[in-house]
């Protein structure tokens, strides 16, 4: 009899804890604007840039602020496991690595020489061979290399206004609708979906403020890290979600490759970064994003995540669309 008024007490208990993330992020971002204009956090317009305004820069460092003790906090009252200590660390790491590059500029060994000791760590508090098996130790060393790639491309995808924003809320609300709960998956995915919604209210376009290397590399993690915890439907139903920037980002660095230029270098070169220059703005390519998730890999996610095909044919086919249009727009932009 209690059943329904238990089920309902427990979703508006939820809906009033992601407000208040929201709201705290909301708040926590607009202090930090004023913070970086008086200490000069800003980020410049020049020739590589996409703004056209000086605007705060490293405003994701909010997240890390808000969301690394939540963490703390659901672990020590019993709601997560004790190894998300170690994700919560492993992100407070990452985003402090991005804050400094953001200020300072870091050799890009370096970066990466952490971010593959930190992710190390993660894997050894976290890996559990039974939802993978029976593949064991290889695809461990894959899921990790494919952690490290993801971490560093989600950082080179965020080059537009609210662009890596609405590509991490995708992810995270396709997740949380078409996933069984893993351990602790959906309690770090509503969290996060809440903070990065707050974000956004400054990072649409026109943004007032930009993440940075210290959101970037974070939220990168965030949605990466716990692919030690899935079976291999939801891992495939994942792969999906973020094939726009997979696709977008790998390809981009296989023709840079080709054309013999040095990939420590900054570019504009991205398919997003030239679909924005041809139209004209941010505003459309965030359409476009919208688009292909909803329109195009959403289904495809949704047949997957019902049983109805086999993940590497719903990947593949899903994938196979992307890599055809990625490589039309590109030529044409490129004429």
């Amino acid at each position: 009899m209690h059943q329904p008024c238990d089920r309902a007490h427990d979703v508006l208990e939820l809906l009033t804890f992601l407000l208040v993330c929201f709201a705290l992020t909301v708040a926590g971002v607009g202090v930090y604007i004023r913070l970086a204009r008086r200490y000069g956090w800003l980020a410049e317009v020049n020739a590589r840039s996409s703004h056209r305004r000086v605007t705060a820069v490293g405003a994701g460092i909010v997240l890390t602020l808000l969301l690394v003790p939540l963490l703390c906090f659901f672990v020590g009252n019993g709601l997560l496991e004790t190894h998300w200590i170690g994700f919560a660390l492993a992100a407070a790491v990452l985003s402090g690595l991005g804050w400094l590059d953001d200020r300072k500029g870091l050799s890009v060994r370096l970066r990466l020489c952490i971010q593959g000791l930190v992710l190390a760590g993660w894997f050894l508090l976290a890996w559990d061979p039974g939802p993978l098996s029976p593949y064991g130790l290889p695809l461990a060393v894959l899921l990790l290399l494919g952690q490290w790639w993801f971490i560093n491309l989600f950082n080179f995808m965020d080059g537009l206004d609210g662009f890596a924003g609405l590509e991490a809320l995708f992810v995270m609300g396709g997740c949380l609708c078409l996933l069984w709960p893993a351990d602790g998956v959906p309690v770090v995915y509503w969290v996060g979906f809440a903070a990065v919604a707050g974000f956004l209210v400054w990072n649409l376009p026109p943004a007032r403020v930009f993440m940075g290397d210290a959101g970037s590399l974070m939220l990168g993690f965030w949605l990466a890290g716990p692919l030690w915890l899935l079976d291999w439907q939801a891992l495939w139903v994942w792969l999906i979600l973020t094939a726009v920037f997979t696709v977008d980002a790998s390809l981009t660095l296989l023709a840079r490759l080709w054309k013999g230029e040095r990939l420590a270098e900054a570019h504009r070169s991205h398919l997003y970064q030239r679909l924005s220059r041809h139209w004209g703005g941010h505003g459309k390519v965030l359409l476009a994003l919208l688009g292909v998730n909803l329109g195009w890999l959403l289904p495809w996610a949704w047949l997957v995540s019902g049983g109805v095909l086999a993940g590497w044919v719903g990947g593949s086919v899903a994938y196979l669309g992307l890599v055809i249009a990625w490589g039309c727009l590109y030529r044409l932009q490129a004429a």
